[in-house]
């Protein structure tokens, strides 16, 4: 591009130039000056033009040839070709000797400047080292051909390049890639310091990889000193890199095959310490490589130091050794034997030994045990109880154990040996000829029967098992073979046989079904017992499968019964009968095989059946969860009564500091009314959970239920007719009278949604006895006793058997999202345990349900209801209370409120601390207020303890539940106060008033 420059007269403003201001950035040099493009005015020049070049030597010319040029600012280097200027009149003309002067001062310095360039030049080329010149915007100004090599480039590819083209192809030593920012040229640019050697890895064009160790040095202009570039060096350590790379891979296989060999392998230096060991020389002694860094010294390897030195001193004297026998000691401080081999080696230029150790405990303890072995062999063969032998074909005896030499009535070997058994050692009559055929057929004879002759000359029967031994041609050596004396046996046959019939009578007369089946389940025998369980005959069940007799669910059982291993041919399995009548049974079944012939023949199985039993686990299996279930449900309510505490008590202080008129009391009125309602559900879990606090009392359900006549009679509606059955002189029962009625309206309720189009609800009482056979028998296992029945009967849809199972669950309903939560008969449930009570119900699809719960009869008579005193209106007081409370939600609140109505408060976490500022305070504690359940020390034991040394002070109890509840009925029965949580600021200000105005409260104080 051209740059045309006027005067500043003719009033127009220097340009600007790719972002810099040429008036004060751009220098021009001009022969030996320097200016700023501000200053061409006062130099004649006018005219300039802007040209690029990419060679230093032609652009160093023109600068020599009196042209001015621009450095900096450029990625390019760039000229000024300045004209002619419009030469201002001189006096006069320079002379021709003037001109010829001034020709050969620029001949000679342009010679000189080739000269200067050619040096720097072969300078460069002579660097050993890659070298790279960079403009200040990370431009490749020049490059030596070293530098070339290294990268794969020329040197027009480079000069054609920034330094950020490199990004992609250059990485660290961990093969990481190296951002550009993280060059040393970047950084050298960037700070205009010096940076240290880095090494960098650079992807060439042809996928080669070089490695090089760069540097970057700044460089400034001479004259003004302005850093205009960076020159990059780099160390090519290629060859380096790849020895290293074989180098390690040379050890990594060294190592490998070093740690890989089964046998010990260590190296030690002449003081004994070791300098490299394998695993396998751990292994023996359970060491670990920290073991041997701490130890170090191989010396504390051996069990025994006098042997090490004696197997030092032959390897010394013998400049080696070889499987040395030596011991060495475990980590446990145990030896185990090795095979140790020693051999000089070099290592860095001293005199080490390469060690070879071989553990041989394991050929030590086989060798013991050949030897034992053959100790026990020799011991079986003198004491075994079955006889054996060695003798010739021709029946010349070799050998013979104790036991054969007795079994024939001889005193010692040497007499039998003389005997020929061919010719006098078998009973007469008696044909050696199957002997015969066997052994020369096959070699062997198995459990052969034969007739001996004994020394006195009576007979004995005996099986017999023998075979050939031959040598390595094949010719027979002798016979070998055993004897085993029968002729109990025999005798014990015939005894079998008699007992086979008693066997069989027992069978028969046995209450189990005992019976058989193939192994494609094909009854084969079957007991009477099997008759009058399942109900058909002997015949038909001998026509049928087991599968037949078996409901479907137990067909895959039957097939994995037949079908197992003979490892396990005993089982024992529930199996569901279905009798002729098609009643189900379950059945006990136990199994195993019968071998005939060594095969596995018949299945023999015997039934008993456990119908009843698991009738009564079913049972007790649903009681355990239902108190499960209950204790869960209690804790969780428990702890569900502390937040509402909190929740329900900040929110009505809260709304008490509000004006009614304030928008936020309303919200706060709606939270309170939630809490109370969440504390009506926490109170449901409690009495499902038999941990709601109770009042008994002697009633009389003839009186109690008609009372509630009427009520009932506006919740079932007029389509149901009820019906009400009292029994004559009904006897009593204790129990808390809001919570029987809560069971009969709950049950009512039921009823009443079991029967939508109408129908007819009766409650019925009556007196009963339960023995023992009774309460064993009943759907529930009940204390045998006396009871009184409730009985409450629908003719409602029923239910089937598994709802049945499940209506005392708590949350399990059959209603409709929205129309019940489940939790009615579950507090039924728990209403009527926590009585003392029990509950069955028994239902059919389509006729209708009915409950009968049993009460305990009680022999108390009926108490008579007086009107408890009014409590004091007071609210404001001035006592000391000690607030004993584990739960910090509930002490602060409970603290703010006592604090609020003038109380002084002193706050205890735990019983121990109540203790501890009891025991330390000197003034009066007018009032404890504990709760019930706490950790280590609970509330009354807390009271009774604090009482000893505080007769006059009063004790208020508060609690969500009674984990115990026997702890709540004795503060009841004492008549201690009691306050439940969740309770509000009134329900306690109220109840600590009347506790210290009166010493007594009413079990009553709940939300209210």
């Amino acid at each position: 591009m051209g740059l045309f420059y006027r005067p500043p007269t003719g009033g127009e403003s220097l340009p600007s130039c790719v972002g810099f201001d040429l008036t004060n950035n751009v220098q021009i040099r001009r022969n030996d000056s320097t200016f700023r493009l501000h200053e061409l005015a006062h130099h004649n020049i006018r005219l300039v033009t802007i040209e690029r070049s990419n060679s230093e030597s032609s652009f160093k010319a023109q600068f020599i040839a009196g042209h001015a040029v621009l450095f900096g600012g450029r990625p390019r280097f760039e000229r000024f070709l300045l004209s002619e200027p419009r030469e201002p009149k001189m006096k006069r003309k320079p002379t021709d000797a003037e001109l010829k002067a001034q020709i050969a001062e620029r001949q000679r310095a342009d010679q000189a400047l080739r000269a200067s360039e050619e040096l720097n030049r072969r300078i460069i080329e002579a660097v050993p080292c890659g070298l790279v010149v960079v403009s200040r915007e990370g431009a490749i100004l020049k490059a030596n051909t070293v530098a070339q090599d290294i990268l794969g480039l020329s040197f027009d590819e480079l000069t054609k390049r920034f330094v950020s083209d490199f990004e992609p192809e250059t990485f660290w030593e961990n093969g990481t890639a190296c951002p550009v920012e993280d060059y040393p040229v970047s950084k050298c640019l960037a700070t205009w310091q010096p940076q240290p050697a880095t090494t960098i890895g650079v992807r060439r064009p042809d996928g080669q990889v070089s490695w090089a160790i760069f540097t970057a040095i700044p460089f400034s202009e001479p004259e003004t000193g302005e850093m205009i570039g960076a020159v990059v060096t780099f160390v090519d350590i290629t060859s380096r890199k790849r020895a290293e790379a074989q180098l390690e891979e040379s050890e990594a296989l060294f190592h490998s095959l070093f740690d890989q060999v089964p046998i010990g392998l260590g190296i030690a230096d002449p003081e004994g310490n070791l300098i490299a060991f394998n695993d396998a020389m751990l292994k023996p002694g359970s060491w670990n490589r920290e073991d041997i860094e701490k130890i170090r010294n191989v010396a504390l390897l051996y069990y025994d130091a006098t042997e090490r030195s004696q197997a030092l001193a032959t390897a010394q004297r013998q400049g080696y050794l070889d499987q040395y026998p030596a011991r060495f000691r475990r980590k446990d401080g145990s030896c185990y034997n090795a095979l140790l081999s020693l051999r000089p080696i070099l290592v860095k230029g001293n005199r080490c030994w390469q060690a070879m150790v071989e553990d041989v405990t394991e050929r030590k303890l086989a060798e013991e045990a050949l030897r034992v072995s053959e100790e026990r062999f020799r011991s079986l063969f003198e004491n075994v109880p079955t006889g054996v032998y060695r003798t010739t074909p021709n029946g010349r005896i070799l050998n013979a154990n104790p036991a054969l030499v007795r079994m024939l009535g001889y005193d010692s070997f040497g007499e039998l040996a003389v005997r020929d058994l061919a010719t006098e050692g078998f009973g007469p009559g008696y044909s050696r000829d199957e002997f015969h055929q066997q052994i020369q057929r096959q070699g062997e004879v198995r459990a052969l029967e034969a007739v001996w002759t004994k020394r006195d000359g009576s007979l004995i029967v005996v099986r017999e098992n023998a075979r050939v031994m031959r040598d390595s041609e094949g010719a027979i050596l002798f016979y070998e073979g055993t004897v085993e004396d029968i002729t109990e046996q025999k005798l014990a046959a015939e005894a079998l046989r008699a007992s086979e019939d008693r066997y069989r009578e027992l069978v028969e007369n046995a209450s189990e079904i005992i019976y058989t089946h193939d192994l494609e389940g094909n009854f084969t025998s079957i007991n009477r017992a099997g008759e009058l369980i399942t109900g058909y005959s002997r015949d038909e069940i001998l026509q049928m499968n087991i599968v037949q007799l078996v409901a479907p669910s137990s067909g895959e059982l039957v097939s994995r019964l037949i079908e197992r291993q003979l490892s396990t041919t005993t089982a024992a399995d529930e199996l569901i009968f279905i009798t002729k009548d098609g009643r189900e049974l379950t059945m006990e079944v136990s199994t195993r095989f019968l071998y005939q012939e060594w095969k596995v023949s018949t299945v023999l199985g015997i039934a008993r059946d456990v119908t009843q039993r698991k009738q009564f686990e079913a049972q007790l299996r649903h009681s355990q969860k239902m108190e499960a279930m209950g204790k869960l449900a209690g804790g969780v309510a428990h702890d569900f009564n502390n937040l509402l505490t909190a929740i329900l008590g900040y929110s009505q202080l809260s709304q008490a500091k509000l004006e009614p008129e304030h928008p936020v009391h309303e919200d706060l009125a709606e939270i309170a009314k939630t809490a109370e309602y969440a504390a009506g559900l926490t109170r449901q879990l409690l009495t499902f959970g038999r941990r709601q606090i109770i009042s008994p009392r002697i009633l009389n359900l003839n009186e109690f239920v008609s009372k509630l006549n009427t009520l009932l009679r506006r919740l079932i509606g007029e389509d149901i007719d009820l019906t009400f059955i009292a029994a004559p002189d009904l006897a009593s029962v204790k129990a808390d009278p809001g919570m029987i009625e809560q069971v009969i309206l709950n049950l009512a309720l039921n009823a009443r949604d079991a029967m939508p189009q109408g129908g007819k609800l009766t409650l019925e009482t009556a007196n009963i006895e339960l023995d023992q056979s009774y309460a064993q028998s009943d759907r529930l296992p009940v204390k045998p006793g006396s009871y009184v029945i409730l009985a409450v009967s629908d003719t409602g849809i029923g239910m089937d058997v598994q709802t049945q199972n499940r209506i005392f669950e708590p949350f399990f309903t059959t209603k409709d999202l929205g129309k019940g939560t489940g939790l009615g008969l579950s507090i039924v449930y728990g209403i009527v345990k926590q009585s003392g009570g029990y509950i069955w119900v028994y239902s059919e699809l389509g006729v209708g349900t009915t409950f009968r719960i049993y009460l305990p009869q009680t022999t108390e008579e009926l108490e008579i209801s007086v009107p408890a005193a009014v409590p004091s209106a007071k609210r404001q007081g001035s006592e000391t209370i000690l607030l004993v409370e584990d739960d910090a939600r509930v002490r602060s609140l409970a603290r703010e409120i006592l604090e609020t109505s003038g109380y002084g408060v002193i706050e205890a976490c735990s019983g121990e601390e109540a203790l501890m500022i009891s025991g330390q305070r000197q003034g009066p504690i007018n009032l404890l207020v504990t709760d019930v359940v706490m950790p280590k020390m609970n509330g009354p034991e807390l009271a009774q303890r604090m009482g000893l040394s505080r007769s006059k002070m009063k004790v208020l109890h508060i609690s969500g539940y009674a984990q115990n509840s026997i702890i709540h009925h004795q503060l009841l029965e004492r008549g201690e106060a009691f306050l439940q949580k969740p309770f509000t600021p009134k329900g306690l200000t109220t109840k600590v008033r009347e506790v210290l105005d009166t010493g007594s409260a009413s079990v009553s104080g709940g939300a209210r």
